[in-house]
């Protein structure tokens, strides 16, 4: 079979031009592209330095956040006061200490506490220290608070090593269990 060298050359031409068109036609005519997940946002907050539990609550650390979806936990490590000796009457150290996001009606929060009998150290009885450890979840409209304050209820009990960890999420499905 004789094929003209002109039409070969013709042929060759219009295929050349279709795959250089194909090559260069974006891929999102031809087939969906998959979103990127969105970027996950890690913010840590510490403070080391030990402070007094107000008997009736009082705030120990506030952060601010950007605005989006949040997964924060803290941690507030709570022991005897190291300044003086614990006082006779205390029998326990009760502390409750609460972690809020936001503010007003739409508010999320969470409490943990911690309640330690004495122990014996020397003939001396001392109340324990431990970890008080709480999570919650906000969506910020707009750049917003966390803070975590915390309550000792006359039993002399201070605070360290506070940390704050904060994630951003793409969203936040909250379900009952």
């Amino acid at each position: 079979m004789h094929v003209p060298r002109r039409g070969l050359v013709l042929a060759l031409a219009v295929a050349g031009t279709a795959a250089g068109l194909i090559a260069t036609w974006p891929a999102s005519a031809t087939s969906p592209q998959p979103q990127a997940p969105p970027k996950t946002v890690n913010q840590y907050f510490f403070h080391d330095a030990p402070g007094p539990i107000a008997d009736t609550g009082g705030q120990i650390a506030s952060v601010t956040l950007p605005k989006g979806s949040w997964v924060v936990t803290a941690k507030v490590l709570v022991g005897p006061d190291p300044t003086t000796p614990t006082p006779a009457n205390v029998i326990s150290m009760n502390v409750l200490c609460l972690t809020v996001l936001g503010s007003g009606p739409g508010a999320d929060a969470d409490t943990s506490g911690f309640l330690a009998p004495m122990r014996s150290t020397a003939g001396m009885f001392v109340p324990t220290g431990g970890p008080v450890v709480m999570t919650a979840s906000h969506t910020f409209a707009q750049a917003g608070t966390v803070t975590v304050g915390c309550a000792d209820f006359g039993t002399s009990a201070w605070y360290q090593q506070v940390r704050i960890q904060a994630v951003k999420v793409a969203s936040i499905v909250r379900k009952q269990i």
